[in-house]
């Protein structure tokens, strides 16, 4: 099934810091007081791409998520063959 080539947790996260500016600027622009980490699922094509990216909690409704996902969507993570995986990223505020 081709699950074996999940990343691990501590890969994903390596990919997830290469937007860690791009998040912050994103976090400056929204009032998101009382959250002490924004988590980000995503589901990563077989290409590497990232095809869905969802803030969870409170956020995931208001323009600071959009920018979130927008900065996460530009990650490329290895490629890998057969279905998208889905991870979580977790960014600290």
């Amino acid at each position: 099934s081709g699950d074996g080539e999940a990343l691990s947790q501590s890969a994903v996260n390596q990919y997830a810091s290469k937007v860690n500016k791009k998040v912050s600027t994103c976090v400056l622009m929204g009032d998101i007081e009382g959250e002490s980490a924004l988590k980000v699922e995503i589901r990563v094509n077989a290409d590497g791409s990232v095809g869905t990216a969802k803030v969870l909690g409170k956020v995931g409704s208001t323009p600071v998520a959009k920018c979130v996902t927008d900065a996460v969507k530009t990650i490329m993570f290895p490629q890998s063959s057969g279905a998208s995986k889905k991870y979580t990223l977790t960014y600290a505020l």
